[in-house]
């Protein structure tokens, strides 16, 4: 793999996560794909830590949504 590409490393996803696992160019973009299945009515926020080959800390994107 090119230097300047990122990839998604596999570490710590979800089970229900989904992504492309080729590697990612500089300007490009890629889709991420997660499911949360909340157990009562309310609100919620979750997390989803996407690791990648840029670094040891991971990025993280906050779920949030609510349940009637």
């Amino acid at each position: 793999m090119a230097k300047n590409k990122m990839a998604v490393n596999k570490k710590g996803i979800h089970r229900f996560t989904t992504y492309d696992k080729k590697p990612i160019a500089p300007g490009k973009t890629t889709e991420i794909r997660t499911t949360y299945n909340p157990k009562g009515l309310g609100s919620f926020k979750k997390t989803v830590s996407v690791h990648t080959n840029l670094g040891d800390k991971p990025t993280i994107l906050t779920l949030t949504g609510g349940v009637k």
